[in-house]
């Protein structure tokens, strides 16, 4: 009872963060932004403001990933999964949301998405961005970046890079050989096909008639 009550809480968090990312809007007041106007257009309220304020003004657009971690999160916690595999799609979730701030931010800092100005990286990763640009260039920080990106999202996920290139290889051999395989019929029933009747025959059964 008590794993089904923190999965339905994580789910919960899930409606609620996501509503709140998606309805952010930047003139809200939230601690961010202390002169925002009186009127709240996040849909969760002011609660769902200062949320999602504070969740792009940290992480920026990585803060987007958080939903599907408390989706994955409370997945685990419900099919009674091992507390590794829990602990594990965390600790990924926190790579991914890290570096995807870093990796939008190596381009620009901001960007514009349902209408709003999002930030890139926030006070996470706009910094992180920066630290690996000075000390390993543009393309050491994307390749740094790119594999700790790449990392978390095996850990969260449980996403398999070797399975998925062993299926990709194997997939036109087996389809090759599933054609191979099934032409012969496909080429006997087109060439199965009933004879037409002759005309003669076609006008006798109309005389009869």
């Amino acid at each position: 009872m008590r794993k089904e009550i923190i999965g339905i809480l994580l789910f919960f968090l899930l409606v609620f963060t996501l509503v709140s990312l998606l309805s952010y809007s930047p003139l809200d007041p939230s601690p961010f932004n202390a002169g925002g106007t009186k009127k709240i257009h996040n849909l969760f309220g002011m609660f769902g403001a200062h949320l999602a304020a504070f969740l792009i003004g940290v992480f920026g657009l990585g803060a987007f990933w958080i939903p599907l971690l408390l989706l994955l999160t409370s997945i685990h916690i419900l099919g009674d999964h091992p507390r590794a595999t829990i602990l594990s799609t965390l600790a990924g979730g926190l790579l991914l949301v890290l570096t995807t701030g870093a990796l939008l931010s190596l381009r620009q800092h901001g960007y514009e998405l349902f209408g709003n100005s999002f930030s890139a990286g926030g006070l996470t990763g706009i910094p992180l961005k920066s630290f690996l640009v000075r000390y390993s260039n543009r393309t050491g920080a994307v390749i740094i970046l790119g594999i700790i990106w790449l990392i978390g999202f095996i850990m969260s996920t449980g996403f398999s890079v070797l399975a998925f290139f062993e299926r990709c290889r194997s997939w036109p051999a087996a389809a090759m050989a599933d054609y191979l395989k099934h032409a012969p019929v496909k080429w006997r029933r087109k060439g199965g096909k009933k004879p037409r009747a002759n005309v003669g025959s076609r006008r006798k059964k109309k005389r009869s008639r």
